[in-house]
């Protein structure tokens, strides 16, 4: 397993995975077509080129395939940055890869203390990965996402 910095010729890759977990994720959580509406815009090609120079984009490959990747903010000026997305294959979750990508981010990232991540609260496996590497549920709040109301966790991890 390699994990490495995301390169502009593997963002029709993410973009499939991105595709492929959130349905799966979400599907009984977030109707197809607020789903749909969500995946184009923010993991447009352009939006995604975007947000390589905007944030630490991560990639994860087994066998040289690419199986996963994660994206976190730059850490601001109190030493706080955003777990802004995580996906892997099915196949490959439950398997501390989630765990592997959280490590190098804290380890590439220059003065983190640390690491806020807002989970939708029936995302039972993202909770799971949150508490398993010690993220604390700091507040349940209503989000607005794309008009549908949801119930999200906003976690914390202080390093």
């Amino acid at each position: 397993m390699y994990i490495r910095k995301m390169k502009l010729e593997d963002i029709s890759k993410v973009r499939e995975i991105a595709y492929k977990v959130y349905e799966v994720t979400y599907e009984h959580i977030i109707p197809r077509t607020i789903q749909e509406n969500f995946l184009q815009l923010v993991y447009a090609p352009k939006r995604l080129e975007q947000r390589m120079s905007q944030s630490h984009f991560y990639i994860v490959e087994v066998q040289d395939e690419i199986i996963g990747f994660s994206s976190f903010s730059h850490v601001d000026t109190e030493g706080n940055c955003e777990l802004l997305a995580m996906y892997l294959l099915e196949q490959y979750q439950g398997q501390k890869i989630g765990s592997l990508l959280l490590r190098r981010a804290i380890n590439d990232m220059n003065g983190l203390c640390s690491i806020t991540m807002n989970m939708e609260a029936d995302n039972v496996n993202g909770i799971k990965f949150g508490l398993a590497n010690n993220f604390c549920s700091v507040e349940l709040y209503l989000d607005d996402f794309e008009g549908l109301k949801l119930l999200t966790n906003r976690m914390k991890l202080i390093i």
